[in-house]
C-alpha cells in the first residue's frame, strides 16, 4: 500500500444466500493479447459461466479459468481472492 492512497468505505446490504467475490487487481490485469487485459467485464464473464454449486463458490476452477486466459505462460501479478457466501 501507499502512505498517500486514500480509500472509501462502502456498506452493502446482503441477505442469506447472498455471495460476493473480493480480489486483487492480478485478477482483473491478466493480460488476454497483446494489448488487452480481463478487466471487471472479463472476470464477470468467466464467474457467469462457474455459477457456484450450494456452498462451493468453485474458486480453483475459476483460478483454472483465469489461467487459461491469460496470453502470457505465468501471471504478471500476485492473484488473491476471496468468496465469501451469507448463511
Amino acid at each position: 500500500m501507499e502512505r498517500e492512497a486514500h480509500f472509501e468505505a462502502a456498506t452493502l446490504p446482503l441477505a442469506p444466500g447472498d455471495r460476493f467475490l473480493a480480489y486483487t487487481d492480478g485478477v482483473t490485469e491478466i493480460r488476454t493479447g497483446p494489448r488487452k487485459r480481463l478487466g471487471v467485464d472479463g472476470l464477470v464473464a468467466l464467474l457467469d459461466g462457474l455459477r457456484p454449486v450450494g456452498r462451493d463458490h468453485r474458486l480453483a476452477e475459476l483460478y483454472a479459468a483465469l489461467v487459461r486466459r491469460s496470453a502470457t505462460p505465468a501471471l504478471d501479478d500476485d492473484l488473491t481472492m476471496l468468496s465469501c457466501m451469507m448463511l
